[in-house]
């Protein structure tokens, strides 16, 4: 994928508008007589006056959302204008963003205008955010209103729109929506290779076949082709032009099953679970209410029951069950009987898919397979991911609260927390807010290059995502070693097969801390480094990284000792090792500096110090100092015993340490001068020093 995107609306658009027309790079043309907002037939006609170039910024471009992408990893949706007979149609490429979901939720009908580039993408014409880049979010998408017709399809021939990269006649269409009503014939599928996944070839029924049209049944649909020799009365979508094997060729895009009249009966396309009982599955077009309701077209794999159908809408129904089966294992529905509403033909022969039943936590997807386990070499694996990095065939459904977002990389963990417990998902069809309990859809991969035990388990593909609203609790950092967070070892030595090291892998996907690490080399703020650990020995080293660049802007000060919270993940690209995520600087806390022996009992003092100089001051210095790692309060009191400030309060490593009081409370205000006390608590030992503060 390559964006992620925003939505503004009303004053905020206009001023970021005012803002970027300083730097727009889209010519003004002689005597500025090209305005910055501009109409998609100036973008995709190049003869056009005032045609803005690749890489030109436009400042609002305006049409009717006609088609969306909404499929995982890329998303987009086509704009077109009303009214216009050619070049009237445009790609808008949203990137990580499915703008047909929460939180945008925009929908066919919507009439919006989008400020970003124009870029050519194998042929086609779209426009993307303004930097070009593929990992910023800046392309601004405004909606001026909701439930517009769509504008009237084009209808033409199989020869108006064959597939040939030249033709010229197909080009003027582009992004728009065209219809063919005419008899025609499927002539060739991708069912039998050598095509583009879900593709199909169509020819006139009768009289020359020497013109063919390609139907895309994958891209912003999933459309399983019908079989070869086929009729076809109409089909209709949006016609794009792509590159496949070297070559470019024009197609229609399908947008659901309802776009092409076919005489075939309905198939099923998905099946998922949203609760423990409840199952939806989707079809590839609408189904009659009456089919779609009728329980004995169901049955279970398990032989469990099915207790409810209930049609969602055209393409979807929401089964009820009672299956008697555990969370996590394998169930399947079979359909028949069910009937297209634009055909009005049945299913005569059944359609069964599998999929993970119930809805589930993390730690079942982390859950190493025994058989994997018990294999040699070792591996630690899901059971529902596919062979080496390939992605599983099964939807699996879990519940998980968002913790940390890198990018498109966000991470969950589940509610009973413990060992491997978290998990991430790659790519979701829509942002998942830290904090926030979502209900999530997808499929499991082994995500990486490297060895079996270096990948990383994900969710990816996903199909379908509720966000549950906020989380009751917070999720804080499980409390680790490095030597444990860094470990990747295969444990398998029990008996059962089951895990009891304590590893890498039992943390990956969630939030973890590591307590008195030391930064082991300089580095330029805001770049990743290493830590070591524990103290004394500093036998250990893990990655701190900084997923995408903009996580934290901390400067790693080498011998600095620090305790740091994030998200441990796998470094799997690389090396075997696991990383560790900060999502912030707050997640990093400084705690000692390694000058006079902090972490290095030989070096550190024979017993514990507290002094504060100078004596009096505007600025005290406190140094104090700790021979064996304790748990440490540094405070401020006035006369009468209330505390003033806290300057310190943890578990140090030994060493000695200063801290600086310039008289602000704990409210950041300045106190008045006179009489306060420094305390210092060590476990159970107190030092209290006497100081004068001046102002």
């Amino acid at each position: 994928m390559r964006k992620t995107t925003a939505l503004l609306l009303g004053t905020a658009l206009l001023c970021f508008a005012a803002t970027a027309g300083a730097a727009n790079k889209y010519p003004p043309g002689p005597g500025g007589t090209c305005p910055d907002s501009v109409k998609i037939e100036k973008i995709q006609n190049n003869a056009a006056v005032c045609h803005p170039a690749v890489l030109d910024t436009v400042l609002g471009v305006g049409g009717v959302i006609v088609g969306f992408d909404a499929k995982a990893s890329a998303f987009g949706f086509y704009i077109q204008h009303r009214g216009v007979a050619i070049n009237a149609g445009l790609d808008i490429f949203t990137g990580a963003t499915n703008y047909n979901s929460a939180p945008t939720n925009l929908a066919l009908g919507d009439s919006v205008v989008v400020y970003g580039t124009v870029q050519d993408f194998q042929g086609e014409s779209e426009i993307e955010g303004p930097d070009v880049s593929q990992s910023t979010d800046d392309i601004i998408v405004r909606k001026v209103s909701s439930g517009n017709a769509l504008p009237a399809f084009f209808v033409g021939t199989v020869s108006n729109f064959n597939q040939n990269s030249t033709n010229t006649f197909a080009e003027q269409y582009e992004g728009m929506l065209v219809r063919i009503a005419s008899p025609m014939r499927v002539a060739r599928t991708s069912l039998t290779g050598n095509m583009p996944f879900n593709s199909f070839i169509l020819v006139n029924q009768t009289g020359s076949a020497t013109d063919s049209v390609l139907i895309d049944g994958n891209t912003l649909a999933t459309f399983t082709p019908p079989a070869l020799g086929t009729t076809v009365s109409q089909v209709q979508g949006i016609i794009n032009q792509r590159t496949t094997a070297g070559v470019n060729t024009y197609r229609i895009q399908i947008r659901d099953g309802n776009d092409i009249n076919v005489a075939t009966p309905p198939n099923m396309n998905d099946v998922f679970a949203v609760e423990d009982n409840k199952v939806r599955v989707l079809f590839d077009r609408n189904i009659t209410l009456a089919s779609a309701e009728n329980e004995a077209n169901y049955s279970l794999a398990s032989l469990g029951d099915v207790l409810l159908a209930t049609q969602v809408n055209g393409t979807t129904v929401e089964l009820t069950i009672d299956n008697g089966l555990n969370d996590g294992d394998i169930e399947g529905v079979t359909v028949n009987g069910l009937v297209s509403s634009g055909s009005g033909i049945a299913m005569t022969t059944p359609q069964s898919r599998s999929f993970v039943n119930g809805v589930v936590e993390p730690a079942l997807i982390q859950q190493a397979d025994p058989a994997f386990l018990a294999a040699s070499p070792c591996q630690d694996r899901s059971r529902f991911a596919g062979a080496g990095a390939s992605i599983g065939n099964l939807r699996v459904s879990f519940r998980g609260t968002s913790v940390a977002d890198f990018g498109t990389i966000f991470y969950l963990v589940g509610a009973s927390g413990g060992a491997r417990n978290g998990v991430s998902v790659f790519g979701p069809t829509q942002p998942l807010n830290p904090g926030h309990r979502y209900l999530v859809v997808g499929n499991v991969q082994e995500f990486g290059s490297g060895p079996e035990n270096g990948r990383e388990t994900e969710v990816v593909s996903t199909v379908y995502i509720v966000d549950e609203g906020v989380a009751p609790g917070t999720v804080t950092g499980i409390s680790l070693t490095v030597h444990q967070a860094a470990d990747t070892t295969c444990d398998n030595a029990s008996p059962q097969l089951l895990t009891h090291l304590t590893t890498g892998e039992d943390y990956e996907g969630q939030l973890v801390k590591l307590n008195l690490v030391r930064i082991s080399e300089e580095r330029q703020p805001g770049e990743s480094f290493f830590v070591t650990g524990p103290q004394g020995t500093w036998a250990d080293t893990i990655l701190v990284a900084n997923q995408g660049g903009s996580s934290y802007t901390f400067d790693p000060d080498s011998l600095d000792v620090i305790s740091i919270t994030g998200v441990l993940s796998s470094n799997s690209l690389s090396t075997r090792r696991f990383r560790i995520n900060p999502r912030s600087n707050a997640d990093i806390v400084i705690r000692g500096h390694i000058t006079a022996g902090v972490g290095d009992p030989s070096g550190a003092p024979k017993s514990v110090s507290f002094a504060v100089a100078p004596n009096p001051a505007k600025t005290a210095r406190i140094t104090f100092g700790i021979p064996k790692e304790a748990d440490v309060e540094v405070a401020v009191y006035d006369l009468v015993g209330r505390k003033i400030a806290t300057l310190e309060k943890g578990r140090l490593a030994p060493g000695t340490y200063s801290r600086e009081w310039g008289g602000l409370d704990s409210r950041g205000k300045l106190v008045s001068s006179g009489m306060y006390f420094y305390k210092l608590r060590v476990g159970d030992e107190v030092q209290t020093v006497r100081g004068i503060k001046l102002n």
